[in-house]
């Protein structure tokens, strides 16, 4: 069991309060709803971050594992997007254009060393980055 500092409880109780005071502000712009419920909400939350803080460990537990959720099916959304918009057309049109420019295509040549017509100096392996 891991602890969680009273830090991420009252950190998340403001960030919800805050919510709740926002989500207070709908209702009276458009005046469909009664605001009260919301901003009873947002003092309860200010409240306990202000009384008792631990009392909201199982509501930051429940919001970090939310996040953990999230994080790990967004990555792979993501990173699959990206392959499949971005990478696999760009290899395909370099397939189609011929181009080979990590030189794995093989060649019977003597040597697959590329030579570099740099002069290295005592200078050039200071600060290399």
């Amino acid at each position: 069991m891991t602890l969680i500092p009273h830090r991420l409880e009252r950190q998340l109780g403001l960030l919800l309060a805050c919510a709740a005071a926002v989500a207070m502000l709908q209702p009276l712009w458009y005046g469909k709803l009664p605001a009260w419920p919301w901003g009873a909400l947002s003092l309860l939350l200010l409240m306990l971050v202000w009384a008792a803080p631990q009392v909201l460990t199982p509501l930051v537990k429940a919001w970090l594992l939310l996040g953990r959720v999230m994080g790990y099916v967004n990555t792979r959304i993501i990173l699959a997007l990206v392959f499949f918009v971005f990478i696999t057309p760009l290899a395909l049109f370099f397939r189609i254009i011929g181009r080979d420019q990590l030189a794995l295509k093989r060649t019977r040549a003597a040597s697959y060393w590329l030579a570099q017509e740099r002069e290295y100096s005592r200078d050039s392996f200071r600060n290399q980055f």
